[in-house]
């Protein structure tokens, strides 16, 4: 009786006839499955780390607008003489300003406070990071956090800070997703 595996884990059965029967083989182990996804996740925390990175390098804005409101008075005068009152004006209140990030958009004022808040924060660790969001934002940068193959750009650990950064401010601007990806991120590197 012979046992082939072919490409598609498949084996085939035969006891010397022209006969063969498919045998289901069981796929990789555990370990190889586990390291498998640990790279995948890697790869996505990195990715959305780039993502974040490069968007805050660009600080691209999006001017919201503000609705004018058009009140008529009319009613409260004894004698109508006019249409609507603007009661903001003709400029009105400034517009809100958001930037866009990887998450959607988000308040750039909130964002700037974040990453003020960070670098004057009272921990060694949180101003470091607040110091490496100031320099993204200010582009004095890396140009990159990855490499043309996906890996992270050199010098490593540099641009593992400042993924570390750039996800740090994801969380705190709300971001589900980059809590995940900052745990894998984490997780790679301890």
């Amino acid at each position: 009786m012979t046992l082939t595996l072919s490409r598609h884990q498949e084996a085939h059965l035969t006891n010397g006839t022209k006969r063969s029967r498919a045998v289901q083989v069981a796929g990789p182990g555990p370990a190889v499955r586990e390291f498998v996804s640990q790279r995948s996740n890697q790869q996505a925390a990195r990715a959305y780390a780039e993502a974040w990175y490069q968007s805050l390098r660009a600080w691209k804005l999006v001017f919201g607008e503000v609705a004018v409101l058009s009140v008529s008075y009319a009613a409260f005068r004894s004698t109508s003489s006019g249409d609507g009152i603007s009661t903001l004006g003709e400029g009105g209140t400034p517009s809100p300003t958001t930037l866009i990030t990887p998450m959607g958009e988000v308040g750039e004022g909130e964002a700037g406070r974040t990453i003020t808040n960070l670098e004057y924060a009272g921990t060694p660790d949180a101003a470091r990071l607040g110091r490496r969001l100031k320099a993204v934002r200010e582009g004095t940068s890396m140009a990159s956090l990855v490499d043309e193959c996906g890996g992270w750009a050199s010098p490593k650990d540099r641009a593992v800070e400042y993924a570390v950064a750039v996800l740090t401010l994801a969380v705190r601007l709300g971001g589900a997703q980059a809590e995940i990806h900052l745990f894998h991120l984490r997780e790679s590197v301890d």
